[in-house]
């Protein structure tokens, strides 16, 4: 085997501390707890005929995929899911909990696509990579799980770059930022930074959004600039959630991802069994 592929493998295969995937996997759990309570309360607008979903002959893009559900099923149907979404986040009934988590956010992807958006269909990727990961029985695992959910927030990011340069202003304009933050995702504090930051500040964030975003892979791959990236990630996610209405949710899943960069020696050490064995139950 030649060195090229003895590193691929390795990268892939190679042993990793298993609680790493069970941060992460609680992470996105409470994430996802969050935002079904929040959403929970229009469950009709998403399932049911209540709701606004265009038909196929008008919109066969957004049009639902699956059937809805009567407006009777809506509540119970919401509370059973929570139920076992609140069961898969104790870590209790895997693997069956795992699977019925993902297809629950699978369903309402696909039954209504333009409310969906970017939020859910994170959801279901990282939630399928989560349902087809080993189950923990030691203290190691394969290291793919972990490397698939760090390529998913590294490409994100990466795509989302390149957009806003190949399709996008953001390379020829310099109000972009300041545009965009007074559209609809406005907020308060939106409307305050719009009127009491100075436009050379909006621009200078607009390059450093940029620029974070399409580096990242580089960022997130050396060792030594690790640290600060996630630091300024941090930043970028909080300025994303207090300015973009209801977009805390995607700035909270991008968070939950950056705990597979997280060492196990930031958090663990390696006396620390008992904190491993709570993890893992």
């Amino acid at each position: 085997m030649s060195r090229v592929q003895r590193v691929w493998w390795e990268f892939w295969l190679s042993p990793v501390d298993a609680r790493r995937v069970e941060l992460v996997r609680r992470g996105l759990g409470l994430v996802l707890l969050a935002y079904v309570i929040s959403w929970g309360v229009h469950i009709d607008e998403w399932l049911t005929p209540g709701g606004f979903h265009p038909s196929p002959a008008a919109d066969p893009a957004n049009a639902p995929r699956f059937p809805l559900l009567p407006r009777a099923w809506a509540a119970p149907v919401g509370l059973t899911y929570l139920g076992v979404l609140l069961a898969w986040l104790g870590g209790r009934l895997r693997p069956w909990s795992s699977w019925i988590v993902w297809a629950g956010v699978a369903y309402v992807t696909a039954t209504d696509p333009i409310s969906a958006f970017t939020i859910n269909r994170v959801f279901v990727i990282t939630l399928f990579i989560l349902a087809i990961a080993p189950q923990q029985t030691s203290s190691t695992m394969p290291a793919w799980p972990l490397r698939m959910l760090q390529v998913l927030l590294l490409t994100h990011y990466a795509a989302s770059g390149l957009c806003k340069m190949l399709h996008g202003d953001w390379l020829n304009h310099t109000d972009v930022l300041w545009t965009q933050v007074q559209g609809i995702y406005m907020t308060n504090a939106a409307a305050w930074s719009v009127r009491t930051m100075p436009l050379e500040l909006w621009t200078a964030m607009q390059h450093a959004a940029l620029g974070f975003e399409v580096t990242a892979p580089l960022l997130f791959s050396i060792r030594r600039l690790r640290a600060p990236a996630l630091a300024f990630g941090l930043l970028f996610h909080i300025i994303i959630a207090v300015t973009m209405y209801k977009l805390i949710y995607f700035s909270a899943q991008m968070v939950a991802l950056y705990l597979a960069f997280v060492p196990a020696t930031w958090i663990w050490t390696r006396d620390d069994s008992n904190l491993g064995s709570q993890l893992s139950s």
